[in-house]
């Protein structure tokens, strides 16, 4: 067989394996930002066989110059090159790899890109080409580092307002506790003072007329009122109960006088009887509980509330429970419920867990679990 008729057999072959080049050339570029293969050389370090047209948009450097170098290595940036070193192990243990790194452009602009590799094989086992593809991801990644920014800078804020926010709520606790100290003992002991008066001008005027024995028995009564009013508003503002017996009398007594002011039927669960925990997290658990019962009285439309203050394990667990209509998903993330919104905060104050869910015509469930581990 002589040279015409083997130029005449491989030709087919030859213009065949060119179209398949050229088709994965075209395929590789419409599918990554470049592409290239990689050849194992003897000495186990690579050279550049091919790289696509679109190397040079990336990288300011022309394939030709890189077939030049023959080392795409040379481009990666020096703090990233144990990653590059690491996935070039990888590929020459037969292993593929896809890694995001910089490289530094021919300006000396730095770029992110997403390199996918995996290497050829021959009969033996033995890794002889790498074939990759490359994307530019740099505005990904600057858009993806500009995000953490803001979620660093959101977290700060965050932060910053719970602690204004608990700053603010130690503040209105402490007034909350002057102002009914001042009433219960200042207005208080007034009244009771005058009640006094009024019981002293009685037993004088005993011989007086029916008339005026009515008016006093009338001025005990308006006087006897108000000092149940000045003691409640007292226990309201900040019941003496929390701080003189802690958190389960003064749950135990709110609740009675709920159900005494509302009409409606309870049941109360405390276990145990005396639990120890901050004055602090004990005045935010009262709260939650306040700001519950007064969503049942105001929007529930219920007959009957339930009421747990239960020790479970290094937990303590609130929850509230009614028979009413059901608070709806809309009123749940509406905005502007501030009474939510101020029982989450209080349970995250502390670690906690807050969960709120209704069931139209079975009623809504509110509850709080805190970790009391040590105390």
């Amino acid at each position: 067989m002589d040279e015409q008729d083997v130029n005449t057999l491989c030709t087919p072959w030859i213009e065949s394996l060119r179209a398949s080049e050229a088709r994965y050339r075209i395929i590789s570029e419409l599918t990554s930002d470049y592409a290239y293969a990689f050849r194992i050389e003897p000495n186990g370090s690579l050279y550049c066989e091919w790289v696509t047209d679109a190397f040079e948009r990336i990288t300011g450097y022309t394939p030709e110059r890189l077939l030049e170098l023959g080392s795409y290595e040379l481009l990666i940036h020096p703090e990233d090159v144990p990653i590059s070193q690491k996935r070039i192990q990888a590929l020459l243990r037969g292993e593929a790899d896809t890694s995001e790194f910089r490289i530094v452009t021919r300006d000396g602009q730095v770029r992110w890109v997403r390199d996918s590799a995996r290497p050829e094989l021959d009969d033996h086992g033995r890794v002889v080409r790498i074939y990759g593809a490359a994307q530019d991801i740099t505005e990904r990644r600057e858009v993806e580092q500009q995000l953490r920014k803001n979620e660093c800078r959101l977290r700060r804020s965050e932060e910053r307002l719970r602690r204004l926010t608990t700053h603010m709520e130690n503040a209105l606790e402490a007034e909350r506790a002057r102002i009914s100290r001042r009433i219960h003992d200042e207005l208080g002991q007034t009244l009771t003072a005058l009640r006094f008066d009024v019981h002293w001008l009685k037993a004088r005027l005993k011989r007086s007329s029916p008339e005026v024995q009515a008016k006093l028995d009338a001025m005990l009564a308006h006087i006897d009122e108000a000092i149940r009013q000045v003691q409640q508003i007292a226990s309201e503002l900040r019941p003496q109960l929390l701080d003189d017996l802690g958190l389960p009398a003064a749950i135990e007594w709110s609740v009675k006088q709920f159900a005494e002011r509302t009409g409606l039927e309870y049941e109360l669960t405390i276990e145990p009887d005396e639990i120890s925990i901050p004055p602090a997290c004990a005045t935010d658990l009262y709260r939650i509980l306040q700001e519950a019962l007064t969503n049942v009285a105001r929007h529930a439309q219920a007959t009957r509330v339930e009421v747990r203050l239960v020790r479970e394990g290094d937990g303590l667990t609130l929850s509230i429970c009614d028979n009413g209509r059901g608070i709806t998903p809309e009123e749940m993330k509406n905005p502007n419920a501030l009474g939510i919104i101020g029982m989450r905060e209080r349970a995250a104050r502390w670690g906690g867990q807050f969960h709120i869910a209704g069931e139209p015509g079975k009623g809504t469930v509110v509850s709080v679990h805190i970790s009391i581990r040590g105390e």
